[in-house]
């Protein structure tokens, strides 16, 4: 089976995934985000989605992220060309919404990592106890003040290590 795809050969080596069951988000900073969903052992599919209210900033001339991850049930976001230290999560449960008007423990977040010293682009985002975020120059920590919260848009902190 072929499936054909965007990305050159030379870019397949920055491609980014993560995985939820039979569906695989991908992402480049040269192209919108992809997934790739099995529906059955032969059946495949490659394709853009709709992103309910998509972030503006991702646009072919401002880059697209190029990092992925979920985590607490969002699927986060993070780096592009223009905006190269922020970080998008969507909807908790709903993968491909980025509504801002849902309740203040829902709705999808857009923060922008507070270094002081240097703009390091996020390379990386790690599920682990906390979100790890890996940038050119350092590393960060992203969750709720306790680990008994789950992370809200009222909560939300980052911690560099």
């Amino acid at each position: 089976m072929i499936i054909d795809s965007p990305y050159t050969a030379a870019q397949l080596e920055d491609v980014r995934f993560a995985q939820q069951a039979d569906v695989i988000y991908m992402v480049h900073p040269d192209h919108r985000p992809y997934k790739l969903s099995r529906y059955a052992h032969r059946h495949w599919t490659l394709a853009t989605f709709t992103i309910t209210d998509l972030p503006v900033d991702w646009t072919a001339g401002r880059g697209y992220p190029q990092a992925v991850a979920f985590y607490e049930q969002r699927l986060w976001y993070g780096g592009t060309e223009t905006y190269p230290q922020t970080i998008w999560a969507s909807v908790t449960g709903l993968y491909d919404n980025f509504t801002t008007t849902l309740s203040t423990a829902t709705r999808s977040l857009e923060y922008e990592i507070g270094s002081s010293d240097t703009v390091d682009r996020i390379q990386w985002l790690l599920p682990h106890k906390r979100l790890l975020i890996g940038t050119e120059g350092s590393e960060w920590t992203a969750g709720a003040p306790n680990a008994l919260e789950a992370i809200a848009a009222d909560n939300l902190r980052f911690i560099r290590e």
